[in-house]
This record gives C-alpha cells, sequence and structure tokens, in this order.
C-alpha cells in the first residue's frame, strides 16, 4: 500500500478511528480510574494517566475534525466516491456524544490537585466545544424526523454532562473548600430549614407508619426514629466554646476518669467483647454523630473548634482498633473523592437531576436512532452510530448505579456504619428501618435462611471495591540509604544512561521503592504514645505544646539522656542520623533482610519500617517531611559512604555483618561526617542492650513520625491522595482526631503565658530546650 493510499484511507476513517478511541478511554477510565486510591504499580499509573489527558484531547480533535469537514466541504472529497449518499447526517449524533465524553467519568475530574484550580480553563473549553458541536449540529441538519429528534434529546443530554466537570473542578477547589459556610453559621440557614420541615413530616409520618405496621412489626419508638441528634450542625450549636485551657482540661479530665474505671469487670467485659461482636459495633453507631463524615477543611489547614474537636476525641478514643482504622480509611477516602472525583456535584439536587436526566435522555436518543430511517446512509457509519450511541448509553448506566448503589442512602445503616459514617437525617433513617423490616418480613415469608452478619459485610465489601471504591490503602513506602550505596557502586547499563541524563534519582525513586502491605503495627504504636501522652504527659497548655513538639527528646529523656545531642539537629539531619543509626544495628545482628526471628521480632519490623520510610519522605517526599528539608543529605550520606570505602580501593561486601563492621571501622578513624556521627549513635544504642535498645529505637522513630505529620501542611496531605496516599496522611489523621495539635495551631495559637510555664512543673522544664525545631 502506497503511502498516499494510506492518506486517502485515514481521511476516509478518521473520524470514525476518533470517536471509536473516545469512546474506548472512556471505558478504560470508567474500570481504572477509582484504582487511583490504591498503591498501584507505575505503569498502570502512567496508563491512567495517559488516558485522562489523550480522552480530552481525542474528543476536542474529533470535534474540530467536523467542524473542518463541514467548514471545508471539499475535505469530504477524500471519502470514498462509491458512497451513494453524503452521510454527514449522521455526523449530527457524533457531535453531542464527543460532548458526553469530553465531560469524562466521575471517578476521575482530576488527576492532580492543581487541576481544580484550573477550572476556569475548562469553563472556556466547554463553551467553545459546545458552539463547535451546535454548528455542527447547524450544518448536519437532517430531514428525517426521528434523527432529528434523537440529535435534539442527545444534544441536551451532552450540554448538561458536559457542564458537570468544571463545576467538580470549581467545588473542589481550594478557594471553594476554605469558602465553604462552617457548621453553626447563618449561611446554612436553609439546611437547618429543610431539616426542620423534615421533621415535621416525619412525626406525620411516624404515626401513619405505627397505625400501618401495628400488627406487623413492633412499634417504632421515638429513640429508635433517631430523634436523639439532628446532626454534626446541632451538636456545635449546643456546645458551649472552649478555649485552648479549657480544652485540655476537659480532655485530662475525661483521660483521667476513663482510667479510673474499677478493674472488677475487666475480665467479664474482655470475654464479653469476644463473644459478642454487637457490642463493637453500638460502640461505633454511637460514635458516628460525632466524628466528621468529610474532614475536608483539615486538608485546608482549617482546624475544629476546641468544642468539636473534644466530641472527636472523646468518640475516637473509645473506639476499638479495627474500628478506628475504619474510620480513619473512611475519612481518607471521602476526602479523595471530594478532591479528585464529582462527589461535590452529586451532593446537590442540581447534580443527581443532571445525572439521571442525561442516562434517560441517552437511552432515548437511542430508541429514536433505532427507530429512524437508515437505509440512505454508509453501512459503516451506521455501525460506528450503533456503537457509540449503545456504549455510551450503557456506560452513562454503568456509572449511575455506581453512584447510586455507592451512594449511602441506598445502603442499609449496619453495613454504612462498618464503612463509612452515616448520614443522621430522621427520614433517611426513618426509611433505613422501613427498608429492613420489609427485608425481614420478605426473607420470613418465604424461608430464606439469614445469612451471617459478616459474611454480608464481605459480600458488601467486595461488591462496592468491584464498582471502584476501595478502600484506602495502608501501604508503608521503604527505601534505604545503604541499599542504595551497594547499588551506586555496582551499576546497571540502566542506572548508567539514566546517569548520563541526569534522571538517576528519578530512575532509584521509580524502580526501588518498596512498599510494605500492612502499617498496623506501627499505627498501635502511635495510637500508644498518643495515649500515653494524654495520661502521663499533658495537663496544661505548655505540656500539650510541647509533647506535640517532640521528636525523640521524650524517649531518651527516660531512656538515654547522653544521646540527646543527636535530636538537637536540624530534623532532617536527624533523620538520617537515626536511619543511618537503625540500618547499622539491623544490619549487624543479620536481621535487615533475612527478618528477625526473636521474640522481638514484630518491634524490630517496626523500626525498620519506620526508618525506611522517613529516609523515603526525605529522598521522594521531602516537602512533605517538613519545610525546608534537604534532599541532598542523602546524596551526601552517600558520597561519604563512597569516600570511605571507593576512595581506599575497596568495594562494599554484600553480606550484611561484615558491611556494618567495615562501617564502623572504618568511620572510628574518620572525620565528624555524618556516618561518623551515626557510627557514634549506633555505638551507644548498642551498649544499652538488644531489648531497650529496640525501645529507645522505636519510640524515636514514632516521635519524628508524629512530628513530621503534624507539621506537614493539609494540602501536602492532599496532593498525596491523588497518587495513591501516603501512610503519613494516615497518621495525621490520627493525630487530629486525637486531639493533637495542628500546623495551622501553631501558627495560630499564641505562645503560652509565662505562669503556664512556670506550672509546667520541674519534670517537664528539661526538655524546654528541644520544644522548637
Amino acid at each position: 500500500m502506497s503511502f498516499a493510499a494510506v492518506i486517502q484511507w485515514w481521511e476516509a476513517w478518521q473520524l470514525r478511528v476518533l470517536a471509536i478511541s473516545c469512546l474506548l478511554l472512556q471505558w478504560f477510565l470508567f474500570f481504572s480510574a477509582a484504582s487511583r486510591k490504591f498503591q498501584i504499580r507505575g505503569w498502570f499509573r502512567f496508563f491512567i494517566w495517559l488516558s485522562y489527558l489523550s480522552s480530552d484531547a481525542l474528543a476536542i480533535y474529533a470535534l474540530a475534525t467536523l467542524y473542518n469537514r463541514h467548514n471545508n466541504p471539499a475535505a469530504s472529497t477524500a471519502r470514498s466516491t462509491s458512497t451513494p449518499i453524503n452521510s454527514h447526517g449522521l455526523e449530527v449524533l457524533w457531535a453531542p456524544v464527543l460532548l458526553i465524553h469530553l465531560a469524562g467519568q466521575d471517578t476521575i475530574t482530576a488527576y492532580n490537585i492543581e487541576d481544580n484550580e484550573l477550572w476556569t480553563r475548562h469553563v472556556i473549553t466547554v463553551a467553545s466545544q459546545v458552539t463547535v458541536a451546535v454548528y455542527v449540529f447547524y450544518k448536519s441538519w437532517s430531514g428525517e424526523k426521528s434523527l432529528l429528534q434523537a440529535a435534539i434529546v442527545l444534544f441536551l443530554a451532552g450540554i448538561l454532562r458536559c457542564s458537570e466537570k468544571p463545576w467538580a473542578l470549581h467545588r473542589a477547589s481550594i478557594n471553594s473548600l476554605v469558602s465553604d459556610p462552617p457548621a453553626g453559621s447563618f449561611l446554612s440557614a436553609n439546611r437547618k430549614r429543610r431539616e426542620w420541615q423534615q421533621k415535621r413530616i416525619l412525626n406525620i409520618m411516624k404515626r401513619l407508619v405505627q397505625e400501618c405496621l401495628k400488627n406487623f412489626a413492633p412499634r417504632i419508638s421515638q429513640n429508635q426514629v433517631g430523634m436523639d441528634g439532628d446532626g454534626e450542625d446541632e451538636q456545635e450549636e449546643g456546645e458551649s466554646p472552649l478555649t485552648l485551657k479549657g480544652y485540655i482540661q476537659h480532655a485530662a479530665q475525661f483521660f483521667a476518669e476513663y482510667e479510673e474505671v474499677p478493674d472488677s469487670g475487666e475480665q467479664d467485659d474482655q470475654n464479653h467483647e469476644e463473644n459478642n461482636e454487637e457490642k463493637q459495633d453500638e460502640e461505633l453507631e454511637k460514635a458516628i454523630p460525632h466524628l466528621p463524615t468529610e474532614p475536608r477543611k483539615l486538608f485546608v489547614d482549617l482546624p475544629f473548634p476546641y468544642a468539636r474537636r473534644l466530641s472527636i476525641l472523646q468518640s475516637f478514643f473509645r473506639l476499638d482498633g479495627p474500628s478506628a482504622n475504619r474510620v480513619l480509611q473512611a475519612g481518607l477516602s471521602n476526602t479523595f473523592d471530594l478532591l479528585y472525583t464529582k462527589e461535590r456535584v452529586f451532593q446537590t439536587d442540581y447534580g443527581l437531576f443532571v445525572r439521571t436526566g442525561g442516562m434517560i435522555l441517552n437511552f432515548a436518543s437511542l430508541g429514536l436512532f433505532c427507530r429512524s430511517h437508515k437505509h440512505g446512509y454508509v453501512r459503516g457509519d451506521v455501525i460506528v452510530t450503533y456503537i457509540l450511541l449503545a456504549g455510551t448509553a450503557a456506560l452513562e448506566a454503568l456509572a449511575y448505579s455506581r453512584l447510586v448503589f455507592l451512594n449511602d442512602e441506598f445502603v442499609p445503616r449496619s453495613s454504612r456504619v462498618l464503612n463509612e459514617p452515616p448520614n443522621n437525617n430522621p427520614l433517611d433513617q426513618l426509611w433505613d428501618r422501613l427498608l429492613k423490616r420489609a427485608t425481614e418480613a420478605i426473607r420470613r415469608r418465604l424461608n430464606i435462611p439469614r445469612i451471617s452478619r459478616s459474611s454480608r459485610e464481605n459480600n458488601y465489601y467486595r461488591f462496592r471495591s468491584w464498582l471502584g471504591r476501595p478502600r484506602w490503602s495502608k501501604a508503608v513506602s521503604q527505601y534505604n540509604l545503604l541499599d542504595s550505596f551497594t547499588r551506586d557502586t555496582r551499576p546497571t547499563v540502566l542506572s548508567r544512561v539514566a546517569s548520563w541524563f541526569s534522571c538517576k534519582d528519578y530512575l532509584d525513586r521509580i524502580q526501588h521503592v518498596e512498599y510494605k502491605p500492612s502499617s498496623g503495627g506501627i499505627t498501635e504504636a502511635v495510637l500508644a504514645y498518643l495515649r500515653r501522652g494524654w495520661i502521663e504527659y499533658i495537663h496544661d497548655v505548655a505540656t500539650y505544646r510541647r509533647f506535640n513538639s517532640r521528636r525523640g527528646q521524650w524517649t531518651l529523656e527516660r531512656y538515654c539522656r547522653e544521646l540527646s545531642w543527636s535530636v538537637q539537629k536540624p530534623f532532617d539531619e536527624s533523620v538520617v542520623l537515626w536511619h543511618i543509626a537503625t540500618d547499622l544495628c539491623l544490619r549487624k545482628l543479620g536481621c535487615y533482610h533475612q527478618g528477625p526471628d526473636q521474640s522481638q521480632g514484630p518491634l524490630i519490623a517496626r523500626c525498620r519500617e519506620m526508618s525506611n520510610y522517613m529516609i523515603y519522605l526525605l529522598f521522594v517526599q521531602p516537602e512533605m517531611l517538613l519545610a525546608g528539608t534537604r534532599r541532598s543529605l542523602f546524596t551526601a550520606a552517600i558520597s561519604e559512604l563512597e569516600e570511605l570505602f571507593v576512595g581506599n580501593g575497596k568495594k562494599p561486601p554484600v553480606e550484611d555483618s561484615v558491611l556494618s563492621r567495615e562501617i564502623f571501622a572504618e568511620a572510628a578513624s574518620g572525620p565528624a561526617t555524618s556516618i561518623h556521627e551515626a557510627c557514634v549513635l549506633g555505638r551507644a544504642l548498642q551498649r544499652l542492650g538488644d531489648e531497650k535498645m529496640w525501645e529507645v529505637v522505636e519510640g524515636v522513630w514514632v516521635e519524628m513520625l508524629c512530628y513530621s505529620a503534624s507539621r506537614c501542611r493539609g494540602y501536602l496531605h492532599a496532593k498525596s491522595l491523588g497518587s495513591g496516599g501516603e501512610y503519613l496522611s494516615y497518621v495525621w489523621m490520627l493525630l487530629s482526631y486525637m486531639g493533637m495539635e495542628s500546623l495551622a495551631d501553631r501558627f495560630q495559637q499564641p505562645e503560652p503565658a509565662e505562669e503556664d510555664m512556670v506550672a509546667a512543673g520541674p519534670s517537664t522544664s528539661q526538655s524546654q530546650g528541644f520544644a522548637r525545631v
């Protein structure tokens, strides 16, 4: 086939290929975009990103091709001369389909958080493409009535759907999130009025339901309907305003009373919890109304009021580990939906109306096209039109089904509590109870066996994950400085090529970052540290602020004060120092790559994972570790190791214990570099003994992890959600729910008064010098 023939074929099939490609990209995004919540493979994330960009580009290019074909009639002569008549009339249906594709999928309106700030650009794009589509519609005006009706109906659907994306981007922008009315303000009066009207309707419906169901089911009592709470906003209005001092006093009193629970029934309570899982669900159901369902304010550095924060702390502290984990996962998952999907659009009545109307109009246009006369058109164009209309309608139906089934309004309350906080609307609670009673009556009438609650929950979560709304991944990223050094001394061909193009660091971040699948042990250590801080340390404003500024001082004060010099350095230097020291201790014991086989195995594994995660943040995400973090410290430490070995004509040994021993020996007589200081720290830790050493290492890393999480901007946590999320964001949410100080608190609150500093007592005054970075 000659080149001219290829060009002629492309001119004839260009528009068809572009339209079908747009449809295929939308189907790919429908099934793959929601997986961005996970720590997925880099190549798969690359294809999602490429499809996200290409979907808009192809739709715009296809509309431009349509415009050129009708604006320049001579361009259509490249089409086959055997065509019986001009089939441009079918293209009147292709333009609105391309508008629908330009709207994108619900699960990926923004790929990066910066895309939300470009909503004005998308408004201009939508306006220009709608103008092009209207021009094509005018030039392709068909005299066939059914075809014209299908085109008009589809244009309505296309314009409605096309307007969703810029609207969703605008509502997810930082300015929009910051400008949202706070709970209890006068701007939320309309919602309060609607809730009051719903309560009036509820009283009427409740009497009718009781009369109808008095012989069918037990009466619905007052407390069952959900009249005991009016939602998050009403609770906040009823709470008295608290200052920081009052908040700490109430929190300290709560923990003191919590610790004074008598131990006589402790064993019975434990047995009861083991044999009765319903109690855990009841505790979670009681706590859910007091927890934020969508903590988006935290991600724009707007902390909760102290009264609200106290309520969250008291409710969250009562939860067991799995329930608390689900609450944190739900908060991160919901925030991802608000920032990167069309979730905020569907929270409005107009958004649901647009989606419902768009789906109905799509099927209506498909039916009208099936009824129209198609004998005079090219068979290939008819087939392409069928594929576009049917494929788009099916995609809209699936998207609408996912929206309905994943909307908590359609999920029974028992399942809803276990995954995400519920809506406390009284009408919704009444609907849930009516649905539950009707389902139970049908089950008994048909003699259907009851499904166990655990099986029902597993099926529910499996169904939600299949539809594309998985829970947030808890993977902990891992990187290691000594492993990077040994790889550099034995470079591969790919690494050498990357070095020539000055992108070796980028290759290392992609190729050598590992992920640990579970972070439960680290989370338990962080939670134990926070609880111990509230019980043993915090009792006033001064101790509260000093505790939130700890980054290893508290652990070293209790175990080995002589190592306090290691945390008096800048934070990034301390991270590098402790990472190398921890790594040398691990390798000397021979339990880095082989894994610990002692009774302290889980403790050592946590220390290794936290150490590797913190150095990963310094090398890959330095802006999240702390503002002003120097990534160059990592490369400087690599250079110092190269000077120890390569400069002396040696190659680093492969065996871990030998490598650790030689680094200790070579650095002992070397200059005062970071490697030398890390060796000094490592030897001091080894003199403590294995048991005490790993307790100290774990305590220091937990404090550093909490310090880094609390000092990271909410915007950076929100940004990380778009690439699968960081475990640091999980810890940050945990700190917030446990009532700790945020970065905004640190900047907005005044320094504690001098009398508060004196009242803190001599037990904490020794650490005053470590309170600041």
